[in-house]
Order: C-alpha cells, then sequence, then structure tokens
C-alpha cells in the first residue's frame, strides 16, 4: 500500500511539473490569445490571484494584462480598448530604428549636421555634431523647445550650450521628435506606416491600425512628435516580442544584440536618486540589484512608460510582460507607478513555484 501510495505521488509530481515546463516553452499568441485555464498548472494560486485582481478593482485603470509564459496568466478591464499610450510611443520609435540598423539603412553615428536638421533659430556647430545615437539615448545636448513637453521638464531643462552631445542625460522630447524625422528622411516611411509593416503585422496585433498615429505638431519646433494609440492586448505582443529576444515564430524581426543594446543602462537618470533608475534606448532600464515598479524582477527587465500610467514591463528572467492602461484623459484619474508596483506585487506574491 506505501509503495502504491509512494508511486501516486511520484506520478503526480511528475506530471505537475511537466505542466510547469510545458506552460513556460516559448509560446505565441495566434490571432489571438491563447489563456492559462488553471493558474496552478503553472505556479500561481488562484485565491491570491483573485486578492491581486480586488487591488485591480479599487484602481482607476483602464486595462492590466500579465503574460506568462507566452500565455494570458490576468486579463482585467477593457483590453481591447486603444487609449493614447503616451511616451510609450518612444520604445515603438526604438525598435524601428533598431530594424533599420540592421538592415543598413541607418547609421547611428551620423550626426544632425549630414542629416540636415535644424531649427528657424539655428542650432549651433556643437549642437549639430551630436548623432543620431545620442538622441536615442536622449543625451543629444540640444536642449531646446519641443512639442509635447510637459511644463515640469520645461523648468528642468539645462540651458542651452550647458552640456555638449553624450556628457548629460536629459529626458529630452526635442530628441525623441527629431527622431522621426530623421527616420523619415533616411527610409522614405512615416512611423506608423513602417510600425504597421514591420512589426504590427508580424506579430498579430489584432487591433493596430495605421490611422491609430498621428503627428502633434507646435510652433515651438520644426519637428513634431508622433502620439500612438493601441490596445492593451497589442501592446502585451509589443513586450513579448523583446521578451522573446525580437524573434516571432521563428522570425527574428529585431536583431537579439539590438535588443539586448537598447535595453541595456546607457545613463542613470539621476545621480542623488539612490532609487533612480536606468535609461538605454528610449527604454527604462534595471540598474543591478535594483527593483523595477517595487519588485525585483531581475537585473534584464526592462519597461516602457507613458504618462499617467501606460505601462510594458518586461521582465524575461520571471517569463513575464505585463501590461497597464490608464485612459486619464476621460477619467481625470492618473494611475502612479507605485500603485501598479503594489498590484505587480500582488501578482508576483501568488506564485507557488519559484
Amino acid at each position: 500500500m506505501c509503495c502504491k501510495l509512494m508511486r501516486w505521488v511520484f506520478l503526480f509530481s511528475f506530471l505537475t511539473m511537466a505542466s510547469v515546463v510545458w506552460a513556460t516553452e516559448k509560446q505565441f499568441p495566434g490571432k489571438s490569445w491563447d489563456h492559462i485555464q488553471v493558474p496552478e498548472n503553472v505556479g500561481f494560486s488562484s485565491a491570491k490571484l483573485k486578492k491581486a485582481k480586488r487591488i485591480f478593482d479599487k484602481m482607476a485603470s483602464n486595462a492590466f494584462i500579465v503574460i506568462y509564459g507566452g500565455k494570458v496568466l490576468v486579463a482585467w478591464g477593457n483590453t481591447d480598448e486603444k487609449t493614447s499610450v503616451f511616451s510609450v510611443r518612444k520604445s515603438f520609435m526604438s525598435a524601428l530604428f533598431g530594424i533599420h540598423v540592421d538592415a543598413g539603412t541607418i547609421d547611428i553615428k551620423a550626426n544632425l549636421s549630414s542629416l540636415g536638421i535644424d531649427e528657424d533659430d539655428p542650432l549651433s556647430e556643437t549642437e549639430k555634431s551630436a548623432r543620431i545615437i545620442d538622441l536615442l539615448r536622449s543625451r543629444s545636448g540640444v536642449f531646446r523647445p519641443a512639442a509635447y513637453t510637459s511644463y515640469k521638464k520645461v523648468l528642468i531643462r539645462p540651458d542651452r550650450g550647458e552640456y555638449k552631445p553624450g556628457e548629460f542625460w536629459y529626458y529630452n522630447n526635442w530628441d525623441f521628435n527629431v527622431l522621426a524625422t530623421i527616420f523619415h528622411r533616411l527610409t522614405g516611411s512615416n512611423v506608423f506606416q513602417a510600425f504597421n509593416r514591420d512589426i504590427a503585422r508580424p506579430i498579430g496585433m489584432q487591433d493596430f491600425l495605421v490611422s491609430d498615429g498621428r503627428f502633434h505638431k507646435e510652433y515651438l519646433s520644426r519637428y513634431p512628435a508622433y502620439p500612438f494609440r493601441m490596445s492593451a492586448r497589442d501592446m502585451a505582443r509589443f513586450g513579448l516580442l523583446f521578451a522573446r529576444g525580437g524573434n516571432w515564430r521563428g522570425r527574428q524581426i529585431i536583431s537579439t544584440d539590438w535588443i539586448r543594446e537598447s535595453t541595456r543602462t546607457h545613463s542613470i537618470t539621476s545621480r542623488k536618486n539612490k532609487k533612480s533608475v536606468g535609461y538605454g534606448y528610449m527604454w527604462w532600464t534595471v540598474r543591478p540589484g535594483r527593483r523595477h515598479f517595487k519588485n525585483y524582477l531581475g537585473d534584464d527587465a526592462f519597461s516602457a512608460r507613458g504618462n499617467g500610467g501606460q505601462y510594458i514591463i518586461v521582465a524575461p528572467s520571471l517569463k513575464i510582460v505585463v501590461v497597464h492602461t490608464a485612459d486619464w484623459k476621460w477619467t481625470r484619474k492618473k494611475v502612479r507607478r507605485k500603485e501598479v508596483g503594489k498590484l505587480l506585487t500582488a501578482v508576483l506574491a501568488a506564485r507557488t513555484l519559484e
């Protein structure tokens, strides 16, 4: 009797572990996302995920998705509703540059002078020496008014000529906006057409249309911003593409080298704040041993962030992609990063297998 019991215990343990292995293989969504029906089969507690859901229900969120092993673990709220992603757009742009750098269409060492970039109030020769890579890192040294810039950023903007290109990190919409014009000049496609052709369609985004992007110009600068609208479930596909090193169902859409280089820390965002995060090529990065969204997600984690609660969080070591959106233009309620961190903590606390 004892031997039979031991055999059954062994068989149950084997089947449980086998289900976890199968669930965490490199799976991809088809026309729609596959859902994990029994969280216990992949090492999560259904009861604890319900506790996390109660936290979500009290937030002013629009949608929250957690992808685990390529499948949907939780999908709460309006996951198919398109909202403005705000500065998440910058990580989309980074991906597009990666595709064309890999193809040889773009040389990131080219400078603004050679690209014909200027303003009505002309750039100095020093400013024109800034390279594409400096703009990608937000270290151009060109401190000029720009479309889509918050009043807070204007107040802390360095004085013109205070730093040379490459010397100083400043979250600079002038850099980000100019990149769209450079991209158009070098590739012949605007950012929205290229994103649809080179990323959205190859990874099967369910909702995105070229018309979900628009250019926003202000008299302050020649260079417009490029707002995107996107659903949370499509943002999750983009995050999974990066979690998988740029590969989608065997097709290398973005090189692994670009993924690695663009999501590693090139800058520390504040030397005065020990909790500050890093910055790559328009991605927020994790400094070694530090928390990301108040959780230890691994030193290889990174995120795209947009005003008011728009996030794509990629944690390859945990096999997790997290997306959060907030339609604060409608609700008038922004969701703070620490609130999303608390929700993510509750989801991670539901893990039963380490």
